[in-house]
């Protein structure tokens, strides 16, 4: 986990949702479909040699809407927040750290589930999920 990762969160303004860290995990499928999202996804960003501005501009062109309030989880410390989505896209370098912690951020559409992974291998992945894959029982 970040350092001081909770008063950053409280400085960016989201709204902590620990209690549904569960349920958070159910609608990615479980960290089973997050792991397979991060090895067959169409949309995967090395960013190892990137700038962070780079990052964001590469996080703002997902479509994911910016206003649009995103479900934020950190699986290792079974921590999860909601937080607007331009928000993460702005400061996601002071929530997620390489080689450290993964990061999932998931948006809930009628009929899908938009996952977004940053994982500490420093790989991004985007991709979303049809009702049927989530909807099946989860494990972490």
């Amino acid at each position: 986990m970040p350092p001081m990762l909770a008063q950053t969160l409280n400085r960016l303004g989201a709204v902590d949702d620990r209690t549904n860290f569960d349920r958070l995990l159910a609608l990615a499928g479980g960290l089973r479909a997050v792991r397979q999202l991060l090895r067959t996804s169409e949309t995967v960003l090395d960013v190892g040699e990137l700038e962070p501005e780079a990052i964001r501009e590469w996080l703002r062109a997902l479509p994911i809407a910016q206003s649009e309030w995103v479900e934020i989880a950190w699986p290792a410390d079974t921590t999860a927040v909601r937080m607007r989505f331009d928000r993460f896209a702005k400061c996601f370098d002071d929530l997620w750290y390489p080689a450290q912690d993964d990061v999932v951020v998931v948006a809930e559409r009628p009929g899908a589930v938009q996952i977004l992974v940053l994982d500490h291998e420093e790989h991004f992945a985007y991709g979303a999920l049809s009702p049927p894959v989530y909807a099946i029982p989860f494990e972490r």
